[in-house]
């Protein structure tokens, strides 16, 4: 299987790359690495490779005081590639050729398993799941955020939207999409809060009152799940667009 995004099993590689970049550059220039790192015809955002020092950062306590994000494995390419000075150079072709240092490095530098534990979430699936139904959405809401309505919508067009977007101002709209966005990650945040309590006090098995349920986490979905509960707040005459 295809790494999609960084796992325990290449935390070491991960902690090493992260550390040379921090032994040359004390501030980090999130920009510059997010242009050099990638290929002309890529793009990478800075608040992604901002986000993978954050990481690190944590990583280096005893407990996890900020959110984290894990990241993708572009994000790792990126990093790697800044580092090497060379966009070819890939993560896990780093982790075969450099697997002694990067093992010696490690045995110094090895986080705290809870810690570990806690990035990864491996044993406890359920709030896993909850945090990465929350970053998906929170992920949506910053781009929502920084673009217009119509970027933000892309080529996201059918009846629904067309219909919607004709009765309504588009900056109206697009409040009215961050205050549904920003609903969903307060109910969110309280199942993990709610998830993690249980947990610790009645371990895996309180884990079992806590309904979570499968999202599909495309923008388009997103986009999809605000139009029902939009439309349930229509009157009759808007009602009649949507349908005919």
């Amino acid at each position: 299987m295809a790494l999609t995004k960084l796992t325990e099993e290449y935390l070491p590689t991960f902690i090493y790359i992260m550390d040379l970049i921090r032994n040359e550059e004390a501030y980090p220039d999130y920009k510059k690495i997010a242009k050099e790192g990638v290929g002309q015809d890529i793009e990478m955002s800075p608040r992604t490779i901002r986000r993978a020092f954050i990481l690190r950062e944590e990583l280096g306590k005893s407990y996890l005081e900020k959110a984290i994000y894990i990241p993708t494995i572009k994000t790792l390419n990126a990093l790697t590639a800044y580092y090497f000075d060379d966009t070819d150079v890939r993560f896990l072709a780093i982790s075969t050729t450099h697997e002694k240092e990067i093992k010696l490095y490690f045995l110094k530098n090895k986080p705290l398993k809870s810690v570990v534990n806690e990035v990864f979430d491996s044993k406890v699936d359920k709030i896993s799941l909850i945090k990465e139904q929350k970053r998906g959405i929170q992920d949506v809401l910053e781009e929502l955020k920084e673009k217009s309505l119509e970027d933000f919508i892309g080529n996201i067009i059918n009846e629904r939207i067309l219909a919607i977007k004709k009765k309504n101002n588009d900056d109206v709209l697009k409040e009215e999409l961050i205050k549904y966005f920003e609903e969903r990650i307060a109910v969110l945040e309280g199942k993990q809060k709610k998830a993690s309590l249980l947990f610790r006090f009645l371990g895996s098995l309180g884990l079992f009152f806590i309904n979570i349920t499968a999202l599909d986490d495309s923008r388009e979905a997103y986009i999809n799940d605000f139009l029902d509960d939009k439309e349930g707040l229509l009157d009759d005459d808007e009602l009649m667009d949507l349908v005919t």
